[in-house]
């Protein structure tokens, strides 16, 4: 029984490999770069040593969890979050420094605990970046890995610290991302509702207001679609990034802000722009936007339709930028250049100064995306 509920567990782990690799290929999840760097470390060590040992049939197991781990690192190259930041380095100098421990450890009980910690120094950095970006990891995934560490303590029989430690471990590291999953949404909701619209906003590209209501609002007739529009900058914040439309009825053709509508999956509004921001010019994009304030149109489609267009004001840090088949092209057009720039949407040179005065202020506050 107990050698069932050991390879049942092996087989779960390995598992969870395969709604991750969906959602990061999906651009649905983002994993951790330097968090999945350590792991392919210690993944690496592992498989090597066993395999120096003589171990076959145990070989499975490391090696597909090995293969996983460096697959899921290969695509958070990719796809991923984390940069050489501080957090990164310190976790990295620690997780090393760690590493050359266990090296001339020789203590079976020491080198366990060395790898744990080193282990944990990973965990964090992913626990911390779930925290700040729910959205961006799979319950799934983390969910099956602590079924399989129950799974693995279940296995053992008797109580042997040597041997419970690491899949106990295992348990509290993936019940933790979980944890950050659920309070990282939880906390980022209440400040991110909805907005709605004025009983007298009648024209359009009428601005209706410059904050984000801090207030849910029940209302009884859905009057009109919202839609998010980001207003991106350089980092010198001298350009703005503008992309060509095509297919479209009422602007095919012309260059606009990149942006879409919320959709009723979407978390928060946060949410909604990294989702569209992910779709329409590539997850490896990272952004800082002022979430608490928007400036915002009403805009009367060719169909009769209204939509409500908040301009969220952001600045570009780093990434590739790949524009989905809604555009054609993207370009960095310069501020200054605007007024002379076609064909664009009227309104990209009030709303690029606006976005360019508020990310001036000091103390803003920024949230990546």
């Amino acid at each position: 029984m107990r050698e069932l509920l050991g390879l049942f567990s092996g087989l779960l782990a390995a598992s969870s490999y395969i709604p991750y690799t969906r959602d990061i290929l999906k651009k649905k999840a983002q994993p951790e770069r330097a968090t999945w760097l350590i792991w392919s470390v210690l993944a690496s060590i592992a498989f090597i040593s066993q395999l120096s040992k003589g171990a076959r049939q145990s070989l499975w197991f490391t090696g597909l969890d090995s293969a996983g781990t460096f697959l899921t690192f290969a695509l958070a190259i990719r796809f991923g979050l984390g940069s050489l930041k501080k957090r990164d380095m310190i976790a990295l100098l620690l997780a090393g420094f760690g590493l050359v421990l266990w090296y001339f450890t020789h203590n079976a009980i020491y080198a366990l605990l060395i790898t744990v910690v080193v282990d944990a120094i990973g965990t964090g950095l992913t626990v911390w970046k779930t925290f700040e970006h729910p959205d961006t990891e799979t319950y799934l995934m983390w969910a099956l890995v602590c079924v399989a560490g129950l799974l693995a303590v279940a296995s053992i029989g008797t109580f042997n610290a040597t041997l419970i430690l690491y899949p106990c471990y295992i348990f509290v590291a993936n019940f933790s991302v979980i944890v950050a999953i659920f309070l990282g949404r939880k906390l980022a909701r209440p400040n991110n509702q909805l907005l709605p619209a004025p009983a007298n906003a009648s024209s359009p590209n009428v601005a209706l207001s410059t904050q984000v209501c801090e207030h849910e609002t029940v209302m009884s007739t859905l009057l009109f679609q919202y839609c998010q529009k980001l207003v991106i900058l350089s980092a010198d914040k001298q350009s703005v990034l503008l992309a060509k439309r095509k297919g479209e009825a009422d602007y095919d053709g012309t260059f606009s802000f990149v942006g879409g509508k919320m959709e009723t999956t979407d978390e928060s509004l946060v949410a909604g722009m990294k989702r569209e921001k992910d779709e329409e010019i590539g997850a490896g994009v990272r952004i800082n936007i002022i979430p608490d304030e928007s400036l915002n149109v009403l805009f009367r489609k060719a169909d009769g339709n209204s939509m409500v267009l908040p301009h969220i004001a952001g600045v570009y840090i780093s990434g590739d930028i790949y524009i989905n088949d809604e555009y054609s092209e993207y370009r960095w057009v310069p501020l200054s250049d605007l007024g002379t720039f076609e064909p664009k949407i009227a309104n990209i040179p009030e709303m690029a100064r606006w976005a360019a005065h508020k990310l001036s202020e000091p103390d803003v506050r920024l949230v990546e995306i």
